[in-house]
């Protein structure tokens, strides 16, 4: 039998339409620096980035002297940071026909696909000896990795 995943860690991840029936729309990336960062500072004709050890504000801040990079450090991209995007732990599974699978957050990179039937759902999957697992790429779209264990294996699932 095959058993497709489904999100059972935070309702949001499941829910494809906000109160009131109207459809999420994708946040704007926010990740370049911009010249009025703190990030950065300039400092007797020299270019500094922020390189951790604190906020850029504090006295533990470390600077990476960025002076004639080929690249303006305004114009750098950021990343959300180490763990921002949270792992779904013991994943709860559903039969493949499911009408719950059809109501899953849309993918924030295809938003335009949107299955008609839970045969169109784009998985990943994995079969380990007769135990099979699909995994939604929608939801992976959201979470990136699955930590997932079949029989006595562990098995992570990243997207």
């Amino acid at each position: 039998m095959l058993v497709v995943f489904v999100c059972a860690v935070t309702a949001t991840a499941c829910e494809a339409q906000q109160p009131g029936g109207k459809e999420q729309t994708p946040k704007k990336y926010r990740g370049v620096l911009g010249s009025d960062s703190k990030k950065i500072k300039k400092e007797d004709g020299k270019t500094f980035l922020w390189a951790g050890g604190g906020s850029p504000t504090s006295p533990e801040a470390r600077w990476y002297d960025f002076t004639g990079a080929p690249i303006l450090a305004a114009e750098l991209q950021f990343g959300i940071g180490k763990d921002r995007i949270r792992a779904i732990d013991d994943p709860a599974f559903v039969s493949a026909d499911d009408p719950r699978l059809l109501k899953l957050r849309p993918s924030p990179y295809r938003r335009d696909e949107r299955p008609k039937t839970n045969d169109e759902i784009m998985v990943i999957g994995h079969v380990y000896g007769d135990q099979a697992r699909a995994y939604p790429v929608a939801l992976l779209d959201h979470h990136e990795l699955v930590n997932d264990k079949i029989g006595d294996k562990a098995l992570t699932v990243g997207w």
